[in-house]
């Protein structure tokens, strides 16, 4: 009976505006889209995509490289494994796949990338290049690893390392997925006019994976690329730079071309999107000074939503409506609407620890 009976034509309107607002499907956390990993002369961690999983590099007495891998919510050790055998230069980088199964690294030797399974702390793949490798990241497939050195741009196969793909762009310094396409933006190396700019300068390709050539981004000169970073939305582009007369962090609207934001103060070690692309994180300043700190902005208006000092962090990710920042073996958390900070994980810390030396 009820079968057959026909609601009246506002009660149909009510009940159709409540479907729309209960059945409207909520914004996901985005993808993390691959960017290429930083190389550094120092220690280095990384956290995975959602903020669980925290991998940090140490040194054993026996001269070798450790990372440790560390549930942040419980501060649980999970456990540890060896990679490189530690060299006179003392280069560090680490990059984890989208799911955190696999985690690279590249130290001590230049042309050298390890590849563990995660949950097995097993080495699954040793990739020997023949040139220095610039920076490299894992495909969104996670079956592969896209690779920048001195020669070019490649793509390596997992596990045994061939080549599969590969462009020969000389002087790309960093590189960067376009969220939702097969195609990456490329901050290239180039000499300038001006002799004192010589070598220094970048411009910006785009490579669509599906064209023979890379095209160029009509973007104005940018010194000393060394970090690129992709919103979301894919309508911004976050570049950290480090050299003469740099604007070290600038944000760049990819549409139009143009330049939304710019600091000037302080190296940046670390950046992050927000999954709305309304928010930028990063964490700003140099590794023996005493006013490092963390700054977020808003991209709506270009001005900073809040700061505060903090040392050098060496990774950011976003989860929620909360920035988490590894601060040396410590992560904090960092509300995104007031700039609360709160302790997710603290180091359990016996006589002196944090040491970080200078020279």
């Amino acid at each position: 009976m009820l079968a057959g009976m026909r609601a009246p034509a506002w009660l149909r309107v009510v009940l159709g505006i409540g479907l729309l607002l209960g059945c409207r499907p909520r914004s996901a956390p985005a993808l993390d889209e691959p960017v290429s990993s930083r190389i550094e002369e120092r220690g280095v961690s990384v956290l995975d995509p959602e903020g669980h999983l925290l991998v940090r590099s140490a040194t054993t007495q026996a001269g070798q490289a450790s990372y440790a891998v560390r549930d942040v919510a419980s501060g649980e050790l999970l456990g540890e494994f060896t990679g490189h055998a530690e060299s006179k230069r003392y280069t560090r980088s680490l990059a984890l796949t989208r799911t955190a199964s696999l985690v690279a690294s590249l130290r001590g030797r230049g042309d050298e990338i390890l590849v563990w399974d995660l949950r097995t702390r097993e080495l699954v793949s040793r990739i020997r290049t023949d040139a220095w490798v610039v920076g490299y990241a894992f495909d969104r497939d996670e079956r592969s690893l896209m690779i920048a050195t001195e020669r070019g741009l490649e793509r390596r196969a997992l596990p045994d390392g061939r080549i599969v793909a590969a462009w020969p762009i000389v002087g790309v310094r960093a590189f960067a997925a376009v969220p939702g396409r097969a195609a990456w933006i490329l901050a290239v190396q180039r000499r300038s006019k001006e002799k004192w700019a010589r070598a220094i300068v970048a411009e910006f390709l785009l490579l669509d994976e599906r064209r023979p050539r890379p095209r160029r981004l009509r973007i104005p000169e940018v010194f000393g690329v060394v970090g690129l970073r992709i919103s979301p939305d894919g309508r911004m582009l976050a570049v950290a730079a480090w050299g003469l007369d740099a604007h070290h962090l600038q944000v760049w609207n990819l549409r139009t071309r143009r330049r939304i934001l710019v600091n000037d103060w302080g190296h940046v070690n670390a950046m992050e999107f927000s999954a709305d692309s309304r928010t930028l994180v990063a964490s700003l300043g140099f590794r023996c000074t005493h006013d490092a700190r963390v700054t977020a902005w808003n991209l709506g208006t270009a001005r900073p939503a809040f700061e505060f000092r903090a040392a050098q962090a060496s990774s950011i990710r976003i989860v929620g409506d909360e920035a988490r920042v590894v601060i040396g073996d410590d992560v904090l958390g960092v509300d995104l609407a007031t700039g609360r900070t709160r302790d997710i994980y603290k180091t359990p810390c016996e006589g002196i620890c944090n040491v970080m030396l200078c020279g």
